[in-house]
């Protein structure tokens, strides 16, 4: 029988200005997942939980999220996020793999890649940062973050049902806007709601940089590995039109699977699909070796 993402073990891995939250499933060629902006890597359970059987996967939680420790006097930045996981995967001894990736963790993982050369054999991505475009919510995001008080707003338009609904709360991140309320709410939500848990992930949009995203053509060309897109194709925060646009700019070559009525975050509301799409892709560039028997808990030693 599989075990379930909330039953793996925890280690920390040591990344030079943090300690990132690792959890390890699975054997095969080696998958790493790639959380964005305010998660953390419980996003992906359900798709580690199939994708186990025929892999290693190997999931994070970035620095200001989860149960990873950082040092607060360190800027957390997308360009540091991608430090820590390139050190991760460097101290973990990994040389061949994919990456699995959405929203800024998208990001995150192109500017691992582009470093990595050859030893990324392919990445996935859910809805995520396309070039020259930065959705207006995130704009209201950044805003808030740098008026006085503003982190004191977080918390009050969070624990509003009704603001929560909303496309700048999470209206605009599932099909089913009730996907919200439940598990995610106290997994995600609540601890966006408490001033202390929310730091790290404040910290994130104060840092924001908007250069970040204006450039990622340019990053896009220095990426040799095949890369999948998988969208919501009713996403507002980054529309469908803007990955067909990045179809033609990858280096490697790249390729395009949509999601009827999906919206930002379906690689969890829909990881089944995003599930049979990943496996089709990882079957040409990095094949698994499937297993009878349940998954391995393995930790990675810090």
């Amino acid at each position: 029988m599989k075990r379930r993402y909330e039953d793996l073990e925890v280690t920390l891995v040591d990344a030079g200005h943090a300690r990132l939250a690792h959890r390890q499933i699975g054997s095969g060629p080696h998958l790493v997942f790639v959380h964005g902006w305010p998660l953390d890597g419980s996003t992906f359970a359900p798709l580690v939980e199939t994708l186990s059987d025929g892999y290693t996967c190997h999931v994070f939680d970035l620095p200001g999220a989860g149960a990873t420790e950082f040092d607060s006097d360190e800027d957390i930045t997308l360009s540091r996020h991608a430090d820590a996981i390139e050190a991760a995967i460097d101290r973990l001894g990994i040389d061949d793999y994919a990456m699995v990736a959405h929203d800024s963790g998208g990001v995150v993982a192109r500017m691992v890649a582009a470093r990595h050369g050859d030893r990324v054999k392919g990445l996935l991505f859910g809805n995520t940062e396309t070039d020259g475009h930065t959705p207006w919510m995130l704009y209201v995001y950044y805003a808030l973050s740098k008026i006085p008080g503003g982190r004191r707003l977080l918390p009050v338009m969070l624990g509003s049902r009704a603001f929560r609904r909303t496309q700048l709360g999470f209206g605009g991140c599932f099909t089913d806007p009730d996907y919200a309320e439940g598990p995610f709410f106290a997994r995600v939500v609540e601890p966006l709601l408490d001033m202390e848990r929310n730091r790290g992930a404040f910290a994130l949009l104060q840092n924001f940089d908007v250069q970040d995203l204006m450039h990622l053509r340019r990053l896009h060309a220095q990426i040799d590995a095949p890369v999948l897109l998988v969208w919501g194709d009713a996403d507002p925060w980054f529309p469908i039109a803007g990955a067909r646009e990045m179809v033609d700019q990858f280096s490697g070559g790249a390729e395009l699977e949509t999601i009827p009525g999906g919206k930002l975050f379906v690689h969890e509301e829909h990881a089944d699909v995003f599930a049979r799409h990943a496996r089709r892709f990882l079957a040409r560039h990095l094949p698994a070796e499937r297993v009878d028997e349940a998954p391995s808990l393995r930790g990675a030693v810090a």
